[in-house]
């Protein structure tokens, strides 16, 4: 029997079985079913997505501590717009234009 690395990963020493190759082609082709082995039926699959989705959610919805208050901040009365006023007196000119 002829072994091959798995090139799957690098660092991968498990060697790749070649053997069944053949048989799983001839028995697709011929329309018999194969062996599926990390294949789950319907019921597993919905009672697992339940439980995930359940556990997501409750874990979504626990409080971590007491509920925020922002403090309270008093804002100067002068607080607010001010118009500017350039403090130098140069004239700009046509400043687009330099």
């Amino acid at each position: 029997m002829e072994t091959k690395t798995n090139r799957s990963h690098r660092r991968s020493v498990e060697p790749m079985r070649t053997q069944g190759a053949a048989a799983n082609a001839a028995a697709f082709e011929s329309g018999a079913s194969r062996y599926l082995p990390f294949r789950t039926s319907p019921r597993i699959f919905a009672a697992m997505a339940i439980a995930v989705t359940g556990l997501i959610f409750f874990a979504g919805n626990c409080a971590v501590g007491p509920d925020y208050e922002p403090p309270v901040v008093e804002l100067p009365q002068t607080w607010g717009w001010k118009k500017a006023s350039p403090a130098d007196n140069l004239n700009p000119g046509q400043w687009w234009k330099i």
